[in-house]
């Protein structure tokens, strides 16, 4: 499993830096892993997840990465009709939401959509990972350009990859 680390330390160091320094205290730091641990703080380590696997730093989640959060998120690797529900479960939001996202004829998946799969998902495994919010509170609204030219799902910079083993 890849994890896109640049992109899960801003997200930590957006979310972290408190007093918008761009520097981390010790006390900035410690209530970031505090915040990890409560359940009740689940909007944080959904969004933490999600920049994990988004290893183009796109701010969206193709099919392949979907298929190692997924793996992640259950602790084992799905079934392939196990996955193909949860894909097509998860773009049914992207769907309803109307910020369907193609490039390549390959779909997307925001991260409101994301949220919003782990709170009606039937796996009490999944279903713990979620916000209690509504997923417009746990995640910006994702930017869509309006031509599909126009997205670039290239990195900005080079992002480094690490290996997980689950």
């Amino acid at each position: 499993t890849q994890v896109n680390v640049d992109g899960a330390i801003e997200m930590c160091l957006r979310k972290a830096d408190t007093n918008k320094d761009s520097k981390l205290s010790f006390s900035e730091f410690r209530s970031l892993m505090r915040s990890l641990r409560e359940p009740r703080l689940a909007r944080h380590s959904a969004n933490l997840v999600f920049a994990l696997f988004d290893l183009d730093g796109n701010h969206f989640i193709s099919r392949s990465e979907f298929q190692e959060l997924y793996r992640f998120l259950l602790g084992r690797t799905p079934s392939n009709n196990q996955f193909e529900e949860e894909w097509d479960r998860l773009l049914s939001f992207v769907k309803r939401s109307g910020e369907e996202v193609k490039e390549s004829g390959e779909e997307y998946a925001d991260q409101r959509s994301y949220i919003h799969w782990l709170q009606t998902s039937e796996d009490p495994k999944i279903r713990q990972q979620a916000p209690e919010c509504q997923p417009q509170s746990a995640a910006p609204k994702a930017q869509v350009p309006s031509e599909p030219s126009e997205m670039s799902f290239r990195p900005r910079r080079k992002k480094e990859r690490t290996d997980l083993n689950t």
